[in-house]
């Protein structure tokens, strides 16, 4: 019986493959998993961690038992009568195999086919399984076997054999609950995957012995090595982590208070909100460690709305990692996270973690966008593994107040989970909405089991911080605190409407750093046109969206930060940046003055928070933060692809009565005032309207994900929807990456990947990694409805991770209303609705 034979110069015995398996999971559960998961899932089966340790190492040496199956050993094609996935077909052969005894009647409520289950999850998705499935008839015709005796006893032998090795069968639990199966789930799959590689398995076929104890050994010491060499192993947390010590300079009121007054007992919600630019990531960080430290988590994940934002937070969080002392990889858990690391962080950017878009959440330190830690709550495949990961970490949210109403049921579900995991919860905001934080705080404290309305629900102090244990326990800074907290990030920001749009040419011409912010990629590319026109040609003028290749968007990114960021000088600032909402969040950026399109009041506000960010002197006549808002009359259609209606005529009624905002006195008022659930501003029919769109949302959203704690019925509702549509992070922003692709006038066909850099097309399989690179350089990403009318991803793309599903375009053909401009990045000639 054979398991692997791709890159072997002999096929692999079956029996190895699955004891070098629970030599990984061994290696994993010592090294990776941290004890809060470990004491959690002894608590959940009912049994000591020796034992669930046991278990869970037998589970892995279990997991390819289905390719004890003619269809696998004789690799039956797909279509033919009979065929069964090898994964699956362990749910339907294993129970037997650990327990003879077992009848039809009883086999659905036993231990053994929830184990069975857990095995059969490996690949990703949970078979949906009917009871007669566990017939020996049906049995033997799943795996296409006319004497299904003599199979079932080789399989036996093997499982005989397993045991052998692993010094006997683990104890099962009585039961095993269905929220429990996803963790094990997801430790199978690790242990699959590292036992996997070719590399190690030519080393086992040889040096490891035959004896089956031996064997599992050297294996197990092998993986020891492998689980610190891919970037699993779990590094110490920072005790006693801090500001100064991290960082190097004082901490502020709200970093002091964090310090002194946060001393959890347990895991919990805590929730940091302040102005933008006063440190709230440098607290969070603070409190996620002692989070970390008292519930035993391996390590962070720090999630952002965008892969601008992740990429900054990776470089924030390696920062603060070096000053505590901690030698440990972060991971970077996003769509570009390949080009991205290999210009900053070669040695990163080769591990294990970054070489699967599944495996960056599975690191113990890692950053990212939020999109990929939600999929840990929506219905599709390798859920469970997204879950373990989630469940070994302490999960920062930053920019909490960017979700919009589905993906803030997203959350909410997600952070249920983290309750009910006992998964401590970092939540930041510079603008939250009071009714996401009431949603999102009364969802946790569900999940870990607390009575809600006994406990109630209350909101930090602006600034401040609030925190609630999963016992319900409320921690809150003192009265003294609050008052040092009060004047943090203190200024007055000036703040013009105007229906035309300002005259942004003079400002740079008197030497102010001018930014602005569009709510679209069009319009920022006109805006682009027109200061580009209007100032002199020595001018600075950097566009920046997201719909650039990749090399130009890197580009113009370090153009800005140049120019705009803390470093910035006298010697190379000035000029203007145009930009999407890439530089709303996050981006360590400092105008001398902006001009925005209209937002909702929390955005807008995050927008100024790069307003006057650092003190430095300010260019004559914009000694003062001004802030000036542009109100097109009509408001462009296009913006209600991005925003919600009710929320721009809400900021704009409030911004009419004033010329001026106090922060951070009067930041929390505006917020509460424009993103209350039903806000005044508005007339009761729109109120109604707001209020019915954001049901809706959401009732899509409760679709999408998966089922709360302790209500799981079937396993496969994790990993599958009951509807062909495939379940989404945001509504109507799904992308899929372009390649572009030239043709010069000879009809040769090459590939931009850089300002000057050129190469012939790449026909076939992109082997080299040179060409792989250049590839990820080249694309940039588009919304689905644009790119389906490119034709079908290149099949000879199909495994390379990061390109699976990217399509080519012919740059000047017009096709599917899409062009590449070497300036203003992609654009659209079919009028269609665009968004950011």
């Amino acid at each position: 019986m054979w398991a692997k034979e791709r890159g072997l110069d002999e096929p692999y015995p079956l029996v190895w493959h699955l004891v070098d398996a629970a030599g990984a999971a061994s290696a994993l559960w010592d090294r990776h998993i941290g004890r809060g998961v470990r004491r959690w899932l002894a608590q959940r089966l009912d049994l000591d961690e020796d034992m669930t340790r046991q278990l869970v190492v037998e589970l892995a040496g279990l997991h390819d038992v289905g390719k004890a199956t003619v269809s696998f050993q004789q690799q039956w094609d797909r279509s033919r009568h009979g065929y069964v996935r090898h994964d699956w077909a362990a749910a339907t052969v294993l129970p037997l195999l650990l327990d003879p005894r077992l009848t039809r009647a009883g086999l659905a409520a036993s231990a053994e086919f929830m184990a069975a289950l857990a095995v059969a999850g490996h690949h990703g998705s949970y078979p949906v399984l009917r009871r007669q499935d566990y017939t020996r008839a049906a049995k033997a015709e799943m795996t296409g076997d006319s004497d299904g005796p003599r199979w079932h006893a080789v399989r036996g032998e093997i499982v005989a054999a397993v045991h052998a090795a692993l010094g006997g069968p683990a104890r099962l639990p009585d039961q095993v609950p269905a929220e429990v199966v996803p963790l094990l789930t997801g430790i199978v799959i690790m242990a699959d995957w590292l036992s996997s590689d070719t590399q190690f398995i030519v080393e086992q076929q040889r040096d490891a012995l035959v004896d089956p104890q031996r064997r599992f050994a050297v294996a197990r010491e092998r993986m020891l090595d492998r689980v610190e060499s891919a970037g699993l192993s779990a590094p110490q947390i920072p005790s006693g982590a801090s500001v100064a010590g991290a960082w190097g300079y004082a901490p502020n009121a709200l970093q002091t208070s964090v310090e002194r007054d946060f001393r959890p007992r347990r895991a919990g919600l805590v929730t940091i909100t302040a102005p933008t630019g006063v440190g709230k990531t440098e607290a969070g960080l603070v409190a996620a460690t002692r989070l970390a430290a008292v519930s035993g988590r391996s390590g962070v994940y720090v999630a952002l709305p965008t892969r601008s934002t992740a990429t900054e937070a990776r470089r924030r969080l390696r920062g603060f990692l070096d000053g505590a002392g901690v030698s440990a990889p972060v991971a970077l858990a996003h769509g570009d996270a390949d080009r991205v690391l290999r210009d900053a962080d070669a040695a990163e950017a080769s591990m294990w973690l970054q070489q699967n878009r599944h495996r960056p959440g599975l690191a113990p330190w890692s950053t990212g966008t939020i999109d990929t830690v939600l999929r840990a709550v929506l219905r599709a495949q390798w859920q469970p593994l997204r879950l373990t990961g989630l469940a070994n970490s302490v999960l920062l949210v930053d920019e909490v107040h960017s979700v919009d109403p589905y993906m803030a049921g997203l959350l909410a579900r997600l952070l249920e989970w983290c309750g009910f995991l006992g998964v401590p919860v970092v939540a930041m905001s510079a603008t939250l909405p009071a009714h996401l934080h009431v949603a999102l705080e009364r969802a946790y404290l569900s999940g870990a089991g607390v009575d809600v309305d006994g406990v109630g629900v209350q909101r930090p102090a602006y600034p401040g911080w609030s925190f609630v244990d999963t016992a319900g326990e409320r921690s809150l800074p003192g009265d003294h605190a609050v008052g040092e907290m009060a004047s943090l990030g203190g200024r007055t920001l000036h703040v013009h409407t105007s229906t035309e749009f300002p005259d942004v040419a003079l400002w740079a011409g008197e030497g102010a750093s001018v930014v602005v912010v569009c709510n679209t990629v069009a319009e920022a590319q006109q805006a682009y046109r027109r200061v580009r026109d209007a100032v002199p040609a020595a001018m600075p003028v950097t566009l920046l969206h997201a719909r650039m290749p990749g090399w130009q968007r890197s580009a113009a990114t370090e153009d800005v930060l140049t120019r705009f960021g803390r470093e910035s000088g006298p010697a190379n600032r000035g000029g203007v940046v145009v930009a999407t909402q890439l530089v709303e969040q996050a981006l360590d950026l400092d105008a001398d003055v902006m001009v925005s399109s209209l937002a909702p009041m929390a955005l807008l506000l995050q927008r100024a928070g790069r307003l006057h960010r650092h003190d430095r002197p300010r260019p004559t006549d914009h000694e003062t933060p001004r802030l000036w808002v542009h109100t097109p009359v009509p408001q462009p259609p296009e913006w209600e692809a991005v925003y919600d209606r009710f929320e721009l005529e809400a900021t704009a009624a409030l911004l009419d009565r004033r010329e001026s905002i106090d922060v951070p006195g009067e930041v929390d008022e505006l917020v509460q005032q424009v993103h209350h659930r039903s806000p005044t501003l508005l007339s009761e029919a729109g109120a109604a309207a707001r209020h019915n769109r954001a049901a809706e949302d959401q009732a899509t959203a409760e679709t999408a994900a998966i089922p709360r704690p302790r209500m799981v019925d079937q396993l496969h509702q994790l990993t599958s929807l009951e509807t062909p549509e495939v379940a989404l992070t945001r509504l109507g922003v799904d992308t899929d990456l372009v390649v572009p692709r030239y043709t010069d006038e000879h009809g040769h066909q090459w590939l931009r990947h850089g300002p000057q850099e050129w190469m012939p097309w790449p026909d076939g399989r992109p082997k080299k990694r040179v060409v792989q690179d250049a590839l990820v350089d080249a694309a940039l990403p588009v919304a689905v409805q644009h790119t389906r009318p490119l034709g079908d991803p290149p099949s000879t793309w199909s495994r390379y991770g990061p390109l699976a599903s990217a399509r080519v375009l012919d740059v000047g053909s017009g096709r599917g209303g899409l062009d590449l401009d070497d300036e203003l990045g992609l654009v659209t000639s079919t009028g269609r609705k665009d968004t950011p």
